[in-house]
Order: C-alpha cells, then structure tokens, then sequence
C-alpha cells in the first residue's frame, strides 16, 4: 500500500509567500497522520509532537525533513515530463503475508494531471 503525499511546490518554499503555504499543506499532513493511524501504523509521539510544531510554526522545512524518515521513493516529473526516481530514507523491508505503507513524494515540475503508474 503506498499513500502518496504530493508536495511539488515544497522545492520552491523560499520563493513563495509564506502565509500561503501553511495552510492547505497542514491540512493535508494532518489528513495522512489520521490514514496512517486508521491503517494501524501512526506517526509514533514524538515524530506527531515535532510535526503538529512544525505546522504551528508554518516550517515547511522542518515539516518536510520530519515526513523525509517516512518517504520511500522520491519522485520528480520534469518541466518536459520525463519521470526519475530516486530511494528516500525510510527502510524498505515488507511484511510477509501483510502490508507496509511507505510514503511517496511526488514533485511534479510539470504540472500534469496525468495518472503515475506503479508496477
């Protein structure tokens, strides 16, 4: 099961106006924290505790290095929609005869709407 969480615009942070970007992406984290916990494997305290500072803060920096332990796979879509990825820090082990959900990070420099396929 893979949740995918999609930042493409947390590469731009500095150059956009701040009080913009917290918002929408607070509630979005928030929304992951809540699938996580309903699948069974929530944010442990004290990763939950630095997150829900880090949105308090409006620290898209601190947020996006926090949420780096869970992402599997880094995703980049180029201005010319050529597709790369590269491994992120959470540990790809799976559970025999059941499921691990890993976090995908999808920065979508082209901005197409068009589906990305797994296999």
């Amino acid at each position: 099961m893979f949740l995918v969480w999609r930042s493409g615009w947390l590469l731009h942070v500095e150059n956009l106006p701040v009080e913009t970007i917290p918002q929408p992406l607070a509630q979005q984290v928030r929304r992951l924290a809540q699938a996580m916990a309903f699948i069974g494997v929530p944010f442990h305290t004290d990763l939950s505790k630095n997150i829900e500072e880090a949105l308090q803060k409006g620290s898209m920096a601190d947020l996006d290095r926090l949420l780096e332990t869970r992402i599997l796979f880094h995703v980049t879509i180029n201005p010319e929609s050529k597709v790369s990825v590269r491994q992120g820090k959470a540990e790809p082990f799976l559970h025999q005869g059941g499921y691990r959900p890993f976090l995908v990070k999808v920065i979508n420099q082209a901005v197409t709407t068009a589906h990305l396929s797994v296999s």
